[in-house]
C-alpha cells in the first residue's frame, strides 16, 4: 500500500526515470511542448509520483507525461512525492492512471490487463482491484485484442480501426480477420448490424471448414453413391430439356382435364424438392469453398 511523505522533494531530473513497464508507450510531442510551456509559465502545479529503488534513483508511479514535459522544456529538476509501494500495488496504480486517461488507447489497456492476468489475476480479482466489479467485461473484450494480427493491433493504436470493429475481427482466425477487414474497409460494413452480421458469417464458415477438415477420406462408398447422384441429375435434366410438346398438353387435356391438375402439383412438389436438394448441394460447396 501507498505510503505517501508529506515533504514535497525537487529531485534532479537526470536520478528519475520512466517505469519500463508503464502501459502509456505513446505521447504527442506538441502537447508536450505545451505543457512544457505552461510548467515553465506557472510551476508544477501537480507533483509526480516516484518509488525509489535499490540504487537509490527514483521510478515513476503517476506523472511520466509531466516528466517529459521537463525533459522537453530543459527543466533539471522536478518536484515529486516519494512512496512506499510494493511491486504489485504499483502496477494496479499504473493501470488505474492510464484508466483516468482520455487518450489512453485500447491496446495498452488490453497490454495492461494480460500483464495482471499473467502474474496470476482472474478477470474478477483484476476488476475488483480496479474498481470495476460491475465493468468486468471491459477487460475480457480488452483482452480479446491481443488476439489480433500485430498489423491490426497497430491499426487500432493509430485511430485507423475502432474497438468495435477490432472487437468482431477479434473472435476470428487471421484469414477470418483479413476477410472481415477487407469488407471493412471497401465501406460494405457501415454500422454495427452489418459488421456483426459479416463477422457471425465468417466465424460460421469458419466452423463449418474446421468440421471438414476432420473428416476421413471418402471412401468407395462414398464415391459409388456421389457418382449415382450426378447420373440421377444428369438423366432428370434429360427430362427436363425434352419438355411437353404441344400435341401432349391437348392429348392430356381431351383424354383426363382432371389428371392434369394432379400432374401440375405433382411438378409443384417436385419443385420444391428440386430447391431443398439445390440449397443442401450450395451448402455442401460453400464450406468447401471456404
Amino acid at each position: 500500500m501507498a505510503n505517501p511523505t508529506n515533504i514535497i522533494r525537487n529531485i534532479p531530473l537526470d536520478q528519475v526515470y520512466p517505469d519500463p513497464n508503464q502501459p502509456r508507450k505513446l505521447f504527442d510531442q506538441a502537447s508536450l511542448d505545451e505543457l512544457a510551456a505552461s510548467i515553465k509559465a506557472n510551476g508544477l502545479i501537480q507533483p509526480i509520483t516516484v518509488r525509489r529503488d535499490a540504487d537509490g534513483r527514483y521510478m515513476i508511479v503517476c506523472g511520466e507525461r509531466r516528466y517529459r514535459a521537463h525533459q522537453t522544456g530543459g527543466m533539471p529538476k522536478i518536484k515529486a512525492h516519494v512512496v512506499e509501494l510494493d511491486d504489485e500495488q504499483l502496477r494496479i496504480n499504473s493501470i488505474i492512471e492510464n484508466l483516468q486517461r482520455a487518450d489512453i488507447t485500447p491496446m495498452e489497456e488490453a497490454r495492461a490487463y494480460a500483464e495482471r492476468i499473467a502474474a496470476g489475476e482472474t478477470v474478477e480479482t483484476l476488476a475488483a482491484k480496479l474498481g470495476m466489479k460491475k465493468n468486468a467485461f471491459r477487460i475480457t473484450w480488452r483482452l480479446r485484442l491481443l488476439d489480433l494480427r500485430p498489423e491490426y493491433q497497430q491499426l487500432i493504436a493509430s485511430g485507423n480501426l475502432n474497438p468495435t470493429q477490432a472487437l468482431e475481427m477479434s473472435a476470428l482466425s487471421p484469414a477470418g480477420q483479413d476477410a472481415l477487414f477487407r469488407l471493412i474497409k471497401a465501406g460494405q460494413l457501415d454500422n454495427p448490424t452489418r459488421l456483426k452480421a459479416a463477422a457471425r458469417g465468417i466465424l460460421e464458415s469458419e466452423s463449418q471448414t474446421e468440421l471438414f477438415a476432420d473428416e476421413p477420406a471418402p471412401s468407395r462408398e462414398d464415391i459409388a453413391k456421389a457418382s449415382k447422384l450426378e447420373r440421377a441429375v444428369e438423366s432428370l435434366l434429360a427430362v427436363l430439356g425434352e419438355g411437353f410438346t404441344d400435341g401432349e398438353l391437348r392429348a392430356a387435356q381431351r383424354a383426363n382435364p382432371m389428371r392434369a391438375e394432379v400432374l401440375a402439383e405433382q411438378l409443384k412438389l417436385a419443385q420444391k424438392a428440386l430447391k431443398a436438394m439445390e440449397s443442401d448441394l450450395r451448402r455442401v460447396s460453400a464450406r468447401a469453398a471456404a
